[in-house]
Formats: structure tokens, sequence, C-alpha cells
């Protein structure tokens, strides 16, 4: 269910539009930019009730579907 929903998330503010698998690095294959993934940060937060803290940042936790439910998993309470 994360991961539908994430999907739907970036889908929704690709530029480029394309198949998302669970792994695709969504950096490196520019389906997100650095604006996007400000987005996609904000959505998240929204979406699942979570802070993502800037100054505990990193873009290997964004780079996939997959490692994006992981930081979720581990952020969100009612995930886990």
């Amino acid at each position: 269910m994360i991961k539908a929903r994430l999907k739907k998330i970036i889908f929704k503010l690709s530029k480029k539009k394309t198949i998302i698998t669970d792994s695709k690095d969504l950096v490196s294959s520019q389906i997100l930019d650095s604006l996007s993934i400000m987005m996609l940060i904000s959505e998240i937060e929204k979406q699942f009730k979570i802070k993502v803290k800037m100054s505990k940042f990193s873009i290997n936790d964004f780079k996939s579907v997959n490692t994006i439910e992981k930081y979720i998993k581990r952020n969100a309470k009612n995930y886990k």
C-alpha cells in the first residue's frame, strides 16, 4: 500500500512520464529532480504524518520507491 501511494505521488510530480518500478533510481533516471524531491518530501510529510528532518536528510533515503518505503516505515509510528 505504501509503495502504490508513493508511485502515484512520484508519477504526479515527475515531468518524465515513465513506468516507476520499486528499485528504479529516481534521480539518475531523471524521474525526479531537486525541486520534485522537495515536493515529494512535502507530500510524504502530509500523507504519512511524518517530519523529514533536513539536518539528517540523505538523498539515499529517497533514491527509489523501496528506499522511500523503508524511510517511512522507520519514521512513521503507524507504519511500523
